[in-house]
């Protein structure tokens, strides 16, 4: 019997096809065969989509931070440079 994964495992595994890896190369590093790749695939799929979906998400809430985060530094430097008059 193989190495069992955990389901966050699993899901990273099948990820990785999206960074161009061939799946023969993904299923040897992992010593898993091309059908069990192809299974975690299809049963995890939701997974993968709700995880892309939560890193759109992120990245969209982190720009906003930023945006703030540049907001609030220019806030500063006006009222440092013209006090508190503003």
């Amino acid at each position: 019997m193989g190495k069992r994964y955990s389901s966050e495992t699993i899901v990273k595994i099948v990820i990785e096809k999206r960074s161009g890896i061939p799946i023969h190369q993904i299923c040897e590093k992992y010593a898993i065969s091309e059908s069990t790749f192809y299974r975690w695939q299809s049963e995890y799929a939701s997974h993968i989509h709700d995880q892309s979906d939560n890193q759109i998400v992120r990245r969209s809430i982190e720009e906003l931070l930023a945006d703030i985060r540049l907001e609030v530094n220019l806030l500063k430097r006006r009222i440092s440079k013209y006090g508190s008059s503003v």
